[in-house]
């Protein structure tokens, strides 16, 4: 049994379902993926621009079955190749692959290209704009980088509209009418998409996994450390991670006895000794370091 409806075993080989069916479920699946990830992570304030991307999600994968569903029907194979029963549409569709059909539609070149170029002038004019406010945001080196990562990887779905208009001219009156890759690059073009519009939500997941080993995923650690000396001297450290990316870390060393307060940042663990002229004691200093990331 062939993949193709009413296709010989030959013309069924020649057939580019297989690759069809891998890139559609290949790049939907990591879709899904990131789309239910993001309704998960803000289920409690969830709003319109969410709802927008669930409608559109949908959308999508209805996209995505019509490619895989068509393949049984001689999408992946040359117009002249598909057998003559997958061929039985409206004059209106046929017409628009094959000229040899009575009728007249509108030229193909001055409208398909047109619509192409505008789709990618918009991509690349949408990664452009906040190139330029970058530089007045008071942001980490990190946090810029970040930035520029993300909008580069939007840059895919340019690089897909590109790769989509080459192979227009094999869908044209002029071509053999084979609209494979110009389907295909069409899928990968909403997919990935929807999942660059989906990557600054899942910011703290990610942060949490990939920035610093043994923190946890919601980027949550605190540790405390005690370790008496044998002169029964006092020394800890410790390191305080908080939601916000705070981070406290405060070190002393010094006899156990009541600390006397001198200011907001500092106490006495060791006051100064009368009988040392240079002796000026032992100071614990707490310094807090605040990064917005």
């Amino acid at each position: 049994m062939t993949w193709v409806y009413y296709a010989s075993p030959e013309v069924d080989a020649a057939s580019h379902y297989p690759a069809i069916i891998a890139v559609s479920v290949t790049f939907c699946v990591p879709m899904l993926s990131v789309v239910t990830t993001r309704g998960f992570l803000r289920t409690r304030v969830l709003g319109w621009d969410d709802v927008v991307i669930f409608i559109t999600a949908g959308i999508s994968v209805v996209y995505t079955t019509m490619c895989i569903v068509q393949t049984r029907r001689g999408l992946g194979l040359p117009l002249a190749l598909r057998p003559a029963e997958c061929k039985h549409t409206q004059k209106m569709v046929r017409k628009s692959f094959d000229s040899s059909v009575p009728g007249y539609c509108l030229p193909f070149p001055p409208v398909q290209y047109p619509m192409a170029v505008i789709s990618i002038l918009c991509d690349i004019v949408v990664f452009l704009l906040p190139v330029p406010l970058f530089r007045k945001l008071s942001l980490s080196k990190s946090a810029v980088l970040g930035l520029c990562v993300l909008f580069g990887c939007g840059l895919i779905t340019t690089v897909c509209s590109i790769v989509r208009a080459t192979y227009l001219k094999d869908v044209g009156p002029k071509g053999n009418g084979n609209n494979t890759m110009v389907v295909l690059m069409g899928c990968v073009e909403a997919n990935v998409g929807i999942i660059m519009s989906c990557l600054p939500f899942l910011k703290t997941l990610l942060t949490g996994i990939f920035k610093r080993p043994g923190r946890s995923i919601l980027g949550y650690r605190s540790t405390k450390r005690s370790h008496p000396s044998k002169t029964d001297n006092l020394s800890y450290s410790m390191d305080v991670y908080s939601a916000a990316n705070a981070r406290v870390h405060i070190t002393a060393t010094g006899e156990k006895r009541r600390p006397t307060s001198l200011n907001g940042s500092e106490e006495a663990i060791l006051p100064p000794s009368s009988g040392l002229a240079q002796s000026k004691g032992i100071l614990k200093t707490t310094q807090v370091h605040v990064g917005v990331e």
